[in-house]
């Protein structure tokens, strides 16, 4: 993933995050919530994959108890 893309992706979810807070003041505070939890979990998932740290957490084995 190039890096302008990497930008794009993150300028259209900030455009997501705003559209949900600003322009959406009567939705369900909770709801709102859920929504600002989702998209900047998408985002670090999305940072994590660009810069190829994803695979590394991916493959790390957690010990049995």
């Amino acid at each position: 993933m190039s890096l302008i893309a990497l930008l794009v992706i993150l300028v259209m979810l900030a455009a997501i995050l705003w559209l949900v807070n600003a322009k959406f003041g009567s939705l369900n505070p909770t709801i709102k919530l859920i929504i600002n939890i989702v998209v900047i979990v998408v985002a670090v998932i999305l940072c994590l994959q660009a810069f190829g740290i994803w695979e590394e957490i991916k493959n790390v084995e957690v010990p049995k108890i």
